[in-house]
């Protein structure tokens, strides 16, 4: 079945080629020279701000992100985020993702809380873009093939997905059947990055590969004692 087009998500007839990793990447690194703003929006959580009480001119203020940008990495085919595994790389678990946690703290939120100011605006085509931009974002943080990333991916469409309530809601709104049907289902694909940490854990704790040997619990006190196993 072919999926429909729409507005809401970067589905395949509107996709560029190309990587949006290094586009994301550079994003934070913008947005880490705008701290004392980040700072500022992050006090108050304008998610749960009545929509009819958001401040739109602190809103604007707060939140001076690249949208240009930001579009260009949404609808990019893929994101390769290049982690160092199956090239024998021992440690696997002690892997550092701070990008992935500014990715949300410093613009899927902020996204979101401008698409709100959107739809209080009744600028309604405006709103859909930055949620497409925002589910195309968390799209690409699902690609990063770990547990923790899945779990940033589900949280950051969650963050886009309030305003889409709320724009569907406004009299004004056309009929999103289609655009929601758009979105790809299951958005959250977990099994290959549990598949990825158990196999991580294999290697890193190289100790695991011969559980199955210990039979009994003198067998287990042996082991431990050697340090071969910790309990």
């Amino acid at each position: 079945m072919r999926v429909p087009s729409s507005k809401l998500f970067p589905t395949q007839d509107r996709i560029h080629s190309g990587n949006a990793a290094p586009i994301i990447l550079r994003q934070n690194f913008e947005a880490n020279r705008r701290l004392e703003a980040l700072r500022q929006f992050r006090k108050t959580d304008y998610l749960k701000v009545p929509l009819e009480q958001l401040d739109v001119a602190e809103v604007t203020n707060l939140t001076p992100i690249g949208f240009g940008d930001l579009r260009r990495a949404a609808f990019r085919e893929r994101a390769g985020w290049e982690y160092p595994i199956g090239e024998g790389t021992q440690g696997l678990a002690v892997v550092l993702l701070p990008g992935v946690a500014e990715i949300r703290g410093n613009y899927i939120r902020a996204i979101a809380v401008r698409a709100r100011v959107d739809v209080l605006r009744g600028s309604l085509n405006d709103a859909m873009d930055k949620i497409c931009i925002g589910l195309g974002i968390s799209k690409h943080v699902g690609e990063t093939p770990f547990v923790v990333c899945k779990l940033n991916q589900a949280a950051s469409a969650s963050d886009i997905l309030g305003p889409l309530e709320e724009l569907i809601q406004h009299p004004a709104s056309e009929n999103q059947y289609w655009h929601l049907a758009g979105i790809p289902v299951p958005f959250v694909v977990t099994k290959p990055a549990i598949q990825l940490e158990t196999y991580m854990w294999e290697k890193t704790v190289t100790e695991l590969a011969s559980l199955d040997s210990i039979t009994s619990a003198k067998q287990w006190d042996s082991r431990r004692r050697k340090g071969e196993v910790q309990l």
